[in-house]
């Protein structure tokens, strides 16, 4: 991609926290996101640490996002291996609808054979 399609557009990136760099009341950051590396400018609250899953958005300009929202990105406690937390959210459902149709049956069984 061409970082210059995205200059003067509202973005959001989601990756690893690489590096931090404070400057005052602001901070640089980088973050790895798909195997590439965005420089963020945020000034806010302190930054979490390198190596933690963040979540930034605001405007993109000349390589650089300019942070109006950083935030840690939070893992679901669902840690299932080989699902996003989302993918993870529907198996579970899927299961419990399952299982919920499953005890709907066996107690219609268990009605009928009492009779």
């Amino acid at each position: 991609d061409h970082p210059a399609t995205y200059n003067g557009k509202k973005i959001t990136i989601i990756g690893n926290l690489s590096a931090v760099t404070e400057l005052g009341m602001e901070q640089r950051l980088i973050v790895e996101s798909d195997e590439k590396y965005v420089r963020v400018v945020y000034c806010g609250g302190a930054a979490p640490r390198p190596g933690t899953r963040v979540k930034a958005n605001g405007i993109f300009n000349a390589g650089t996002l300019y942070a109006n929202a950083f935030m840690e990105k939070a893992a679901l406690p669902l840690g299932i291996p080989g699902f996003s937390g989302l993918a993870a959210v529907c198996v579970l459902s899927f299961c419990v609808i399952c299982t919920g149709m499953g005890m709907k049956r066996l107690r219609e069984e268990m009605v009928k054979r009492r009779g």
